[in-house]
């Protein structure tokens, strides 16, 4: 495995990067991380793909990291974007359980509902909306999740995510959830069609912190990946991965060295 660096980043058609323990984390950004974006925008097609499934796109600009990152909303596209993107196309009309942002926002349809969505419980009624998304399982609809994450650091500490209560009603019914985000691969190509491109004999690089989420999708798509040894991945010994990416970096800023 080789170590990443700004000389091979240019080699790319398409770079596709992670933000949430990429680039930031939930207390700021990480060092140089500005410098580094910078470089990628001077020098790459790229765009930011997210699994942040707390907000929408208006109220996910305004969160402090993205305003510091000063990235721009046709650059960033979010397993909430999907969401909405799968329900306006009519692939999928789910009852929805999610953020009141992310709610707020959801495209209104008269179609009989077909599956049901859990993300971010935190504006939920708990146990309620849970009992709510099991009934509607086990009655037979098709069950999503738009993340696996298993939980998060907040300001109170370590919270349960999205994917342990996906995984508890899994457990409860039976019935195997798929998930809306990465490592979906629908998600990547309706990301690089969102900037306009296509994937069809490009060389694609995803640079993200998670071997569940960034370097399995690069995996299943077969295309190159760069796990970054921070978020969700700090310290991780890289000897012992479950899905192996192409390149790899201690940080995002030693992405800058030659």
């Amino acid at each position: 495995m080789i170590r990443f660096n700004s000389s091979l980043l240019v080699e790319y058609d398409i770079v596709i990067i992670d933000l949430n323990g990429t680039f930031y984390d939930n207390f700021g950004l990480y060092d140089r991380s500005l410098q580094v974006l910078k470089f990628i925008r001077e020098n790459c097609t790229f765009v930011a793909l997210t699994n942040t499934d707390s907000r929408n796109k208006e109220d996910l600009m305004i969160k402090p990291q993205i305003k510091s990152l000063g990235l721009k909303k046709n650059e960033i596209y979010s397993v909430v974007d999907h969401l909405y993107t799968l329900i306006e196309s009519g692939v999928i009309n789910p009852v929805c359980f999610t953020t009141n942002s992310v709610a707020k926002r959801l495209p209104k349809t008269t179609r009989t509902p077909d599956s049901v969505v859990l993300g971010d419980v935190r504006d939920l009624e708990l146990p309620s909306d849970l009992n709510k998304v099991l009934t509607l399982i086990l009655k037979g609809l098709k069950f999503y999740i738009l993340q696996e994450g298993h939980y998060y650091e907040s300001e109170n500490g370590f919270e349960l995510d999205t994917g342990a209560y996906g995984l508890m009603l899994q457990e409860i019914t039976g019935k195997k959830y798929e998930i809306l985000g990465k490592p979906n691969p629908s998600i990547v190509e309706e990301a690089v069609k969102f900037i306009n491109q296509e994937m069809t004999n490009k060389k694609v690089v995803i640079i993200g912190d998670e071997v569940n989420a960034d370097v399995k999708v690069a995996n299943e798509l077969g295309i190159d990946s760069v796990l970054v040894r921070t978020g969700k991945s700090r310290g991780i010994d890289l000897s012992n991965l479950s899905y192996q990416p192409t390149y790899w970096l201690d940080k995002i800023s030693d992405l800058l060295d030659k």
